[in-house]
């Protein structure tokens, strides 16, 4: 038994174990060579000699950074219809082409043994890919895009910075935070939409699960370079799931019920902004200045606290695709 809100022990140092990442931490050096090819790969530009704290850090300064609050406000005060579509639209299961040659293929994965204090870390990133994957799913009705791996990996802490050492609440706030971020619209509720998905999938056990993450491993194989997330992450997942005892997926999904994420809970001044705009007044320098501010000031608390197009031609990517997993 563990306890899902169990905050994870990282190491003080700078120990082989501080600079892996992957399922269960079980990659290191894989990724500096591939980002001199593939520098959009990872927002994290060091990845193999930055320390699972300092991503963290990182992380949070880049996403106060990126963050366009009147980009957020346009979004907020004239919602687009389309998205009004998407978050009322049923939750639309994946379809996964040659499932069966899919599972196949996996099953020649080595299984990576879980320890038993690896458990917290893995179900978490299993939350971490779960929402990604699902927020692009509805975001695209269940067709996917050309945008798909792009936004699947930005939402992702995990495949965009490597992160782990996360409580499944501050999971979630990152996830919603990356998702008022990042995509072309913004919207709180359809994070919130979302989140009720990913209870669904969880709830509906391994197969359920599987299915979202076969989905998530297709769509990514699609893409020129995003399919290394695969060989890292997903992968592995797709294995692990189909050994791992039901009890913790229950555990999960009960957690899941009871998780909720407001807008206070999340480090940027959404209600602030908003109640402003509501009132009929605008955004002033100042008030941008005082945004900048707190956001430096949350920044530094959340440091503190973690001390705390797809390719028109498919096989061409898939054999590309080959040659490159084989000097990993």
């Amino acid at each position: 038994d563990f306890e899902w809100e169990w905050e994870q022990e990282l190491p003080k140092d700078n120990s082989h174990s501080d600079v892996s990442y992957g399922f269960a931490n079980s990659h290191q050096g894989v990724f500096s060579r591939l980002l001199q090819e593939y520098p959009d790969l990872l927002d994290l530009t060091d990845p193999d000699s930055t320390p699972s704290r300092e991503r963290m850090v990182l992380m949070l300064e880049d996403m106060q950074h990126k963050f366009d609050m009147e980009q957020y406000l346009i979004d907020y005060m004239e919602p687009n219809e389309y998205v009004g579509d998407i978050i009322s639209t049923p939750f639309i299961p994946p379809t996964i082409p040659n499932e069966q040659e899919l599972l196949l293929e996996l099953s020649k994965t080595r299984v990576v043994k879980i320890e038993r204090g690896e458990m917290p870390m893995v179900m978490i990133g299993l939350f971490d890919l779960l929402f990604a994957y699902l927020f692009d799913l509805r975001y695209t009705q269940g067709q996917g895009s050309v945008e798909s791996g792009w936004t699947i990996s930005r939402l992702s802490s995990q495949l965009s910075w490597l992160t782990q050492g996360l409580t499944l609440h501050k999971a979630a706030i990152l996830s919603f935070t990356r998702a008022v971020t990042f995509p072309l619209y913004r919207n709180f509720d359809l994070c919130t939409k979302v989140l009720e998905d990913l209870r669904g999938v969880v709830g509906g056990g391994k197969s359920s699960i599987l299915s979202s993450l076969l989905g998530l491993y297709h769509t990514l194989r699609l893409h020129e370079f995003y399919y290394l997330h695969n060989i890292v992450f997903v992968k592995q997942y797709c294995v692990w799931l189909q050994y791992v005892n039901e009890k913790h997926l229950t555990k999960l999904h009960i957690a899941l019920c009871s998780l909720t994420v407001t807008k206070s809970d999340l480090p940027l001044p959404l209600r602030q902004f908003e109640q402003l705009m509501e009132a009929g007044g605008e955004m002033t320098s100042s008030d941008e200045e005082v945004t900048s501010c707190e956001e430096e000031d949350s920044s530094s608390e959340e440091a503190s606290s973690s001390e705390l197009s797809s390719c028109e031609n498919e096989t061409c990517i898939v054999e590309k695709q080959s040659e490159e997993v084989e000097t990993l």
